[in-house]
């Protein structure tokens, strides 16, 4: 029996109970807000509210082998016209309007050291990967609207973009051999906003499609599929609707994500009636076990109307059992770019919490980056969550000694120290208490910063990668760790702008590289002419190179 299969009967021996409402195992402890790591209670935070989750439940998945390819899937001339079309109207899906919010005027002048693309930190940055996805030939399904993703369980890989699928058993050669799916076989009514993340404790990827064939299609609504670490082209599918989660069975979830805890999955999108703007921001958990064995579930589910925009999602690490996301667009009168409102929702609980806390203000609001503007669907909605222990942060800056920290990642507009540039803010709360503590930049004064996306490793270290440009999009990414606690962080500006495009995004995605504790992996793209180019990365400290070699090729 290899390390996988053990690690994988030893979970499902440990999985002893799984409630019907909420799907988890029996809570062996709280972490947050409302207990530490002894079990000890603590004060509820201050400016604490509460609701009731709604509950809905949905049958087995059905098991869909994908259609394969040695190369990219290529659409016919009929089909790209139509994908072109469907992001056209898709994108009619305005955002709300802003409401009160803070404009550079509001903003504090010091935004401590830029981030300068020809002198990055002096350490052991390391880049163990940058592969080329095969995805690239003329007419392949690549755009620059690209919102790509990968995840990974050791040589097996799984990578996501608009609109490929592609993946690799070879993730520990010298030269990756990366094959293709076809989205539309698992998903036909596939249209974008794709999304792939890892379990380990159940050896499961999680791949999650929007689908989308116009305003009031019967087909609209998300597709949501899971396969074995070792088989990631057999993918068990649950196609969930609005009416899922108490919305119109045609709405477009628009915006999707998910996320994990100890044992559930996370889901959030917008929801979008028919030729109408946006009704609710909506928020859904599912249970991992049940989802892992392509059975029938419970699950709970929120949704909020006129209150907030949008839902980020906290990747943590597999200690907590309570699960927090974010939101930092307002539609209740509170201004946005000055406060946060803070979510949390225990695994053992038919109940979900927040707060609204004040912060350093940013300039909420972007402008375009370059010409042609590869930053022109770039909106304040995009943030990235993460938590992390203190330990090396507190090495630095006793502010951040004795809790965990919530770390949110969000693109600003520009301020007096970024020269009309856009740059990403990082804000910090203590997480038992959800007290503010600071922020920090990644700026430049003459270079743009967008679509930030973070991760966490079981260290508690944070990775993250971002788009970069000034007339060109590329990408960069950066390490935030014992060695560089503080700015300048360890950085490297990856991928580099090549040619201009008139749209860029949706995000970027960070995940840890599995099984190491140490390195991260992510997506970056450039575009060579015509051409869309992803690259997989996978970058760490020169100190997990040992464990890098030990497991890419398991």
């Amino acid at each position: 029996m290899n390390t996988r299969s053990r690690a994988l009967v030893l979970a499902m021996a440990l999985a002893v109970f799984v409630s019907a409402a909420y799907g988890h195992e029996p809570a062996k402890s709280n972490m947050g807000p409302d207990q530490d790591s002894a079990g000890q209670a603590n004060a509820v935070p201050e400016g604490t509210s509460s609701a009731e989750a709604k509950t809905g439940t949905i049958g087995p998945g059905k098991v869909i082998t994908a259609e394969t390819s040695e190369v990219s899937y290529t659409p016919t001339a009929a089909q790209i016209a139509a994908h072109e079309k469907l992001m056209d109207a898709i994108e009619q899906h305005a955002p709300p309007p802003f409401g009160p919010h803070t404009t550079a005027a509001d903003v504090a002048p010091f935004g401590g050291p830029e981030t300068d693309a020809s002198a990055p930190a002096p350490n052991d940055f390391t880049v163990f990967r940058k592969s080329l996805v095969n995805s690239v030939c003329p007419g392949c399904a690549q755009s620059t609207v690209n919102e790509p993703s990968a995840a990974n369980s050791g040589r097996y890989i799984v990578e996501t973009s608009n609109w490929n699928i592609a993946y690799s058993t070879t993730g520990g050669a010298a030269a990756i051999t990366w094959l293709n799916q076809n989205p539309n076989s698992i998903s036909p009514g596939y249209c974008c906003d794709t999304q792939v993340i890892y379990n380990a404790d159940r050896d499961v990827f999680i791949l999650l499609l929007l689908d989308y064939a116009g305003e009031g299609a019967a087909t609209n609504g998300l597709t949501i599929s899971v396969a074995r670490g070792t088989t990631p082209t057999a993918w068990c599918t649950y196609k969930f609707t609005g009416a899922n989660f108490g919305q119109g069975s045609t709405d477009t979830l628009d915006f999707a994500k998910i996320a994990v805890s100890n044992n559930n999955l996370y889901l959030t999108y917008n929801d979008y009636p028919p030729n109408s703007g946006f009704r609710a921001s909506v928020l859904a958990r599912m249970p991992l076990d049940p989802l892992s064995n392509c059975s029938g579930f419970s699950f709970g589910y929120l949704a909020r109307s006129n209150s907030e925009f949008t839902f980020a999602l906290a990747q943590q690490p597999s200690a907590h059992d309570q699960f927090y996301w974010v939101s930092n667009w307002f539609l209740d009168g509170t201004t946005s770019g000055s406060n946060l409102r803070i979510f949390w929702w225990p695994d053992n609980s038919g109940s979900y919490s927040w707060v609204t806390r004040a912060i350093n203000a940013y300039t909420f609001g972007n402008v375009s980056c370059g010409s042609p503007n590869w930053c022109s669907r770039l909106d304040p909605r995009y943030e990235s969550v993460v938590i992390t222990p203190a330990e090396y942060r507190a090495q630095a800056n006793a502010a951040f000694a004795g809790d965990s920290i919530l770390e949110v990642a969000a693109t600003a507009g520009p301020s007096g120290f970024s020269n009309g540039k856009n740059y990403v803010v990082y804000n910090y709360f203590k997480l038992k208490s959800l007290t503010y503590i600071t922020n920090d930049q990644t700026y430049s004064t003459t270079n743009n910063f967008a679509y930030p996306g973070c991760g966490v490793n079981e260290r508690g270290y944070i990775g993250c990668s971002m788009q970069q440009g000034t007339n060109a999009p590329g990408g960069m990414i950066l390490l935030q760790d014992n060695v560089n606690p503080t700015q300048p962080w360890g950085f490297n500006f990856v991928v580099a702008g090549i040619s201009g495009a008139s749209a860029g995004g949706d995000y970027t995605e960070t995940n840890p590289w599995n099984p190491s504790k140490g390195p991260f992996a992510t997506v970056l793209w450039n575009v060579n002419g015509s051409a869309v180019q992803p690259y997989y990365i996978v970058w760490g400290r020169g100190t997990d190179t040992k464990a890098y070699n030990r497991w890419k090729g398991n």
